[in-house]
């Protein structure tokens, strides 16, 4: 998060690089699948939310649980 503070054009990358990895978010294709729309829907958010670190921590808690 103090990366995104300090650049915030950035905040796209962070979301590039869940995308690059989804493996990180599980094995399966169902997880890989349901990780590919939990990083759409918070790209989406992006343009919805004040603060773009809340949408980035939002997404963040949804890929991990």
């Amino acid at each position: 998060m103090q990366y995104i503070s300090l650049y915030p054009t950035r905040i796209e990358d962070c979301y590039r690089f869940f995308y690059d990895n989804l493996d990180l978010w599980g094995n399966t294709q169902e997880r890989k699948d349901a990780a590919i729309i939990t990083i759409r829907n918070g790209l989406a958010n992006l343009s919805l939310v004040g603060i773009p670190e809340v949408s980035l921590a939002a997404t963040l808690v949804e890929l991990t649980s």
